[in-house]
């Protein structure tokens, strides 16, 4: 199995400088505590740019870097002092309008990465960067605008029911508190995810041309119909003038319980043509006394199917080679019998399309 093996970056770690800011600012001056924040998340930007994942850095630190940017023409105003009691508090309230920001140019960014010069792997992955960050993001607007909610609600009780250690926490603590917390659940769902990606199998899409310009995983194609369109081998095997064909299992998502050519298999995320044929032939007996010859490539497209074909024929000199590629409900087909039953519904849709060709080239040929 071929797996995609860049890891997303985990994009709530850009909470980071703003949790240090509101931790040191307890023991330290503001000014301080703001140049050690920007200074820690320059550093993050460096060595996450030593990985050559431009857009991971970015999109982490926009909004911290946004963030403290607001902050530090905040505190130029003169009322800046009186406000320095309520800094997590502003910092909350300016890291959710930086987020909306960022949310308001996604459309931009991601016509931006699409649009530049690179492998549709790169492409791919990034565009899954900037989706993974958008999800984060909305979290964590929605976990602080719920914080400030109950800040709001606390500080209109009457003074008698108000409790310095909550008010302390409410103010100060909580925003570290879930910063980790939000930081926690994202690496937690992305170890998850990448185990469970680790165990997926991934397939190329192709344009009309064969061309990839991306990948998917196969859970998610079968969820979107003849959506993407996938690169598959398929192979028929010819022998005495017959064709050997096999009825397809019920629990197959593509012409289940249908009579079709015996070898079907898709071409996995970084595999050849060539790739997936040698792992179709992997342990069968005497491949290499067979012949290939070129394959037929067309397009095959229908309300449940979108690929890139390319058709491989084997003609079988003797039983001994024809042997190995037998399976359960398989057999030799003449041409006469084919043409009885193919109006009754028995054969699959692309074997249909593909038997004028069959019929007119290497079967008509064996005949003779």
């Amino acid at each position: 199995m071929t797996v995609p093996n860049k890891k997303i970056h985990n994009q709530a770690m850009g909470l980071f400088p703003l949790l240090l800011f509101v931790l040191c600012s307890n023991f330290v001056s503001y000014a301080v505590s703001l140049s050690l924040s920007v200074a820690t998340g320059l550093a993050l930007l460096y060595v996450i740019r030593i990985k050559k994942n431009s857009v991971a850095v970015w999109m982490q630190l926009m909004p911290a870097f946004f963030t403290l940017l607001f902050y530090t023409l905040f505190i130029l105003f003169p009322l800046g002092e009186n406000l320095y009691a309520y800094t997590p508090v502003i910092i909350e309230i300016l890291l959710i309008f930086a987020l909306f920001f960022v949310e308001i140019v996604q459309g931009f960014v991601k016509k931006y990465v699409w649009n530049t010069e690179q492998s549709p792997f790169a492409k791919t992955y990034k565009r899954a960067t900037i989706n993974e960050h958008y999800f984060i993001s909305r979290i964590i607007q929605c976990v602080y605008m719920f914080h400030l909610s109950f800040v709001l609600i606390y500080e209109l009780l009457p003074e008698e029911m108000a409790n310095p250690v909550l008010g302390n926490f409410l103010l100060n603590d909580s925003f570290i508190v879930l910063g980790i917390v939000c930081i926690s659940y994202e690496e937690i769902r992305l170890n998850l995810l990448q185990r469970k990606l680790a165990k997926e199998t991934w397939l190329p899409i192709v344009n009309g041309n064969g061309r990839v310009i991306g990948f998917v995983a196969r859970s998610v194609s079968r969820l979107y119909p003849a959506k993407y369109c996938h690169p598959v081998v398929r192979v028929a095997l010819v022998y005495q003038g017959k064709l050997l064909l096999a009825k397809r299992e019920k629990t197959k998502i593509l012409f289940p319980d249908l009579i079709d050519v015996p070898i079907y298999k898709y071409v996995l995320f970084h595999e050849t043509i060539e790739d997936t044929l040698s792992r179709i032939l992997r342990g069968i007996r005497n491949a290499g006394s067979l012949s290939f010859g070129t394959p037929i490539s067309y397009h095959y497209k229908d309300g449940s199917v979108n690929q890139r074909v390319s058709l491989y024929i084997i003609n079988c000199r003797t039983e001994e080679q024809l042997e190995p590629f037998k399976a359960p409900g398989s057999k030799l087909w003449t041409v006469k019998q084919i043409e009885e039953n193919i109006v009754s519904g028995v054969f699959s849709k692309m074997f249909e399309s593909e038997f004028p060709y069959f019929k007119s080239t290497v079967l008509l040929a064996e005949n003779y």
